[in-house]
């Protein structure tokens, strides 16, 4: 049986131009999530607004000594109200036993009551940013998986049956970690970082006695800053998302054992990726960061089956039905739903 396309650069354009839908999809993503970030800037300029509007001096300026000053009764109340509030929406224990702790304290003073109120509103930020991108790389796990495996039986013109993927596998995989934490730790890890950088801004505004739009301008850039971090973990977690289940794809059916690294080549790329591109390794010798992407944050490094001539060979050989001794042959306009109910166990 002769194979039908074995060029290796065949089946990288196939990669690239599926990969670059992807991308689009994460562009939407990022969009929609930027909406949040956008309502949190608001919610906590009204809270430093309001701080302002209440304690501030004749001139405009809010003394540090002034926002130092314990909440009355009537304050407190509220405050833990809008605690209250906040946690309906909650799901993680440590976000609800940092609420709950909060909720309990009997004195707070002016200014910790906005950074306490900002903190927990970052806490439903990060737990939406998990849900969504969870959702996200679930999603594309499945998708690339099917279709890396569907390119290359039509490429190729050889397929067999492989077995479907169920939700629990794709969420452990997409859960692992690949680099120091799984992306949720990085998410959490982002927002606190964000809500120090809060805190930092606003103390230092108060007792520099900054003008209140100065102090807005100040934390809005802060906002946007957690908003572009958040971004390349998105990034950082799709590339590896894409390389794994198209890794999985090429080991489950059997067609290729070589991996070859196409880098995106423009003024963005790194020296790293620039010198590793079109390389080729064997998937049983990969190291992430060394010779397998992501090789760091929003890396755009991409992986593509490669075919050596003992790879072809070995796949003539497995590609061949055991009863009937005959080749599973695909047609090269199979479409990929009629390929999905063949094939797909």
């Amino acid at each position: 049986m002769d194979l039908r396309n074995t060029n290796s650069e065949y089946y990288e354009k196939k990669t690239i131009s599926r990969y670059r839908g992807y991308y689009t999809q994460l562009d939407r993503l990022d969009r929609e999530r930027a909406r949040d970030y956008i309502a949190f800037s608001q919610m906590l300029q009204a809270l430093v607004t309001d701080l302002f509007t209440k304690y501030s001096d004749s001139e405009g300026k809010l003394p540090y000594s002034r926002t130092k000053q314990t909440l009355n009764q009537v304050e407190l109340m509220n405050y833990r109200s809008e605690l209250q509030r906040i946690r309906q929406n909650l799901t993680q224990d440590k976000h609800l036993q940092e609420l709950d702790f909060l909720i309990s304290q009997n004195q707070v003073d002016r200014l910790s009551s906005v950074l306490n109120l900002a903190k927990v509103n970052l806490f439903s930020v990060a737990e939406d940013d998990s849900k969504a991108l969870s959702e996200f790389l679930m999603n594309t796990y499945l998708d690339n998986f099917y279709k890396s495996t569907y390119e290359l039986n039509r490429g190729l013109g050889i397929g067999f049956p492989i077995d479907r993927l169920t939700e629990g596998e794709v969420l452990e995989r997409i859960s692992l970690s690949w680099a120091e934490s799984t992306f949720q730790e990085y998410i959490q890890d982002s927002k606190d970082r964000l809500q120090v950088d809060i805190r930092k801004t606003l103390t230092r505004g108060l007792n520099e006695e900054l003008q209140l739009l100065t102090i807005l301008k100040l934390l809005d850039k802060k906002v946007d800053k957690g908003y572009r971090n958040q971004k390349l973990i998105n990034e950082s977690e799709l590339s590896h998302n894409l390389n794994e289940s198209k890794e999985e794809s090429t080991l489950k059916s059997n067609i290729s054992e070589s991996y070859i690294l196409i880098a995106t080549l423009d003024s963005r790329t790194s020296l790293t990726c620039r010198n590793i591109d079109g390389k080729v390794f064997k998937y049983a010798d990969k190291k992430i960061g060394v010779n397998y992407p992501p090789f760091h944050y929003n890396c755009r490094t991409v992986t593509a089956d490669y075919f050596s001539k003992e790879d072809l060979e070995e796949i003539t050989r497995i590609a061949r039905d055991p009863l009937t001794n005959q080749n599973y042959y695909v047609p090269a306009n199979i479409t990929y739903d009629e390929w999905f109910r063949n094939y797909v166990r």
